[in-house]
Parts: C-alpha cells; structure tokens; sequence
C-alpha cells in the first residue's frame, strides 16, 4: 500500500480568530508542502483541507484538543508531539539540503510563514529527513492553495456518500464506487483525488470535461488504452518508492523497462486525439513523450545487462 502524506498542524490563537500553519511531507513523490490561513474554532477551513489532501496521519502539539477531535471525524490518526518540535529554526537549512542545489532557499515566499514552518519542522523532525542524505537535493516545495477547490467536511462527505465505507459496504453505496472503473491503482488515486478535490474554477472545469469528452466520444482509442495499455501498467508510485528507499529488485526494474518499452505505442494511439482537442496534448501526450525520451537510457541499460528472456518467465 502506498503511504499518504504526513500532515503537522501549529496553531496560535488571536482574539477570536486561529493562525493556523500546515506542512505536509510526501515521502514517496519527495514533496513539501506548506500553507497558511484564518479559521474559527471550529477549525472547519483545516477539516476541508484535511479531506482534501486524503492524509492519514497528523502531528499535532500536544495541547490541541479540538485540533484531534477534527482529525478524528476525518478519520485521521493524530500523533501528539511536544510543542517545542513545532518551531521554524533551522527549518531554511534543512529546506537547503532537501531542495535541489540551484533554489535560492533565503528568497522563498514560504519563509514567511512562520507558522506553516514550525509545522513543517516538526515533519522534517519526525521523519528525520535532514538525516538522511538520499533524500538531498531531491524534495520540491510548493504552497497548497485551499481556496482553489470546494471545502468539503466529513460530514458533507458522509451525506453525499462520496467515498467507499472503510468497512466494505457494497460499491454501489458510494459515488466513488458507482465511478471507479479504473484499470490501474494511479488511476484510483487520481478519482479519489478529484472527489476529494471539486474544482471551483470555471475554466478548469470545462478542460477536465472537454478531456473526459475525448475519450468518452472516442471509444476505440478509449478501449485500446484500457485492454491494451492500462491494464499492463504496475503501480509506479509504489515502485517509485521502492527505488528512492533502495529497496528495489531486478524485477522491479525489469517491470519499469516494460513500462518504458510500451511508452512509445501508448503515444502513438493517444496521437490521433490531439486533433479532437489540444489540450490531449499538454495533458497527456506531451509528457508521455518527454518521458519516454528520458527512459532511453533505462531501456538500454536494462537491454545489455539483463537477460529479459529469463525476467519474463520469472
């Protein structure tokens, strides 16, 4: 199973309003992820934002109630930490060794806020990233924008009967079920996230349905990429991780090979959809190209040093 971001919130209250700072970490993709906001004490903007980044574990200073009774509604394991892990020192010399060598770490934006910083240290501190050098250089950060999607609480997603019951209730009973069709466990992921997710941009919206209309106009390219392509692909997150934690086998390389092997036909069906609309383009066609240009040398590789004859039949 592949992990869900850890999640560390640090609260400072003023009159009646919440400072509220988030930091997510993303172990497996190596992504931070920092941001700010008002909330009441009802903490209704941090549960939208807990539902929408499908976290599944919190770090919450060790005083903060109401911060756990709002995890626990999202089914969300909060995990009590002293509050003197919450704090921003030292954070930009971690932020120095974990981005790439050429960002210029003084000048983020995200410096600024202080309290999604402290949150961020206490991820950093918990995961011991800046202790573990494989990880240098190969983390981005970037800043959630809640206001970008509809805020959704455990309740609303409750009522709506949005996501499958954790306790195998038939798949039917939920919206995600009703829709999931998906051929690979990316693709489960990406429904999840869009559920979790609703657009509120008008523009935004109408790209994501012009792309489903492509698709679901064209049914011939629909059911290559389903029987043919899709079905194929392995979970690449999963083996992602496996090769950033060095734990990967040569199967796990012969199965990217693969991948990357059919990379080319999977471009050329995808091709003939561009013209129905361009956005295939810049969505998928374009970087399926970029990658597998970048994969020529995996793929050679792979070709003069492992007898794939025998993988396969392994």
């Amino acid at each position: 199973m592949v992990s869900a971001p850890l999640m560390a919130v640090r609260v400072r209250a003023s009159a009646e309003q919440m400072h509220v700072g988030v930091a997510t970490v993303d172990a497996a993709q190596r992504v931070l992820g920092v941001c700010e906001f008002i909330d009441s004490s009802a903490f209704a903007n941090l549960e939208a934002l807990v539902i929408q980044l499908g976290v599944r574990e919190c770090l919450i200073e060790s005083d903060e109630e109401a911060v756990g009774g709002v995890l626990q509604r999202c089914m969300v394991v909060p995990t009590e930490l002293p509050k003197k892990l919450f704090s921003a020192d030292g954070v930009a010399q971690d932020l120095a060794r974990l981005l790439p060598a050429g960002v210029p770490v003084q000048g983020l934006a995200e410096l600024e806020l202080r309290h999604a910083l402290g949150a961020l240290g206490a991820c950093l501190g918990y995961l011991q990233l800046a202790a573990d050098d494989a990880g240098f250089g190969g983390y981005a950060l970037h800043t959630h924008v809640p206001g970008k999607f509809m805020k959704l609480d455990a309740s609303a997603v409750s009522a709506l009967s949005l996501l499958q019951s954790p306790d195998g209730a038939s798949r039917t009973m939920s919206l995600q079920g009703l829709l999931n069709r998906c051929k690979t466990p990316q693709g489960r992921r990406l429904l999840d996230q869009w559920l979790k997710q609703p657009l509120l941009s008008e523009p935004e919206i109408n790209e994501r349905l012009d792309l489903v209309g492509v698709f679901f106009n064209n049914a011939e390219a629909r059911d290559t990429l389903r029987s043919t392509h899709l079905r194929s692909l392995p979970d690449l997150k999963r083996l992602a991780t496996r090769l950033q934690r060095l734990q990967a086998t040569l199967q796990d390389i012969v199965r990217i090979y693969q991948v990357a092997e059919g990379l080319s036909a999977l471009c050329d069906t995808l091709e003939p959809l561009v013209q129905m609309h361009g956005a295939v383009d810049a969505a998928y066609l374009g970087p399926l190209r970029s990658c597998d240009g970048d994969l020529a040398p995996l793929r050679q590789m792979v070709e003069t040093t492992v007898d794939l004859d025998m993988a396969e039949r392994h």
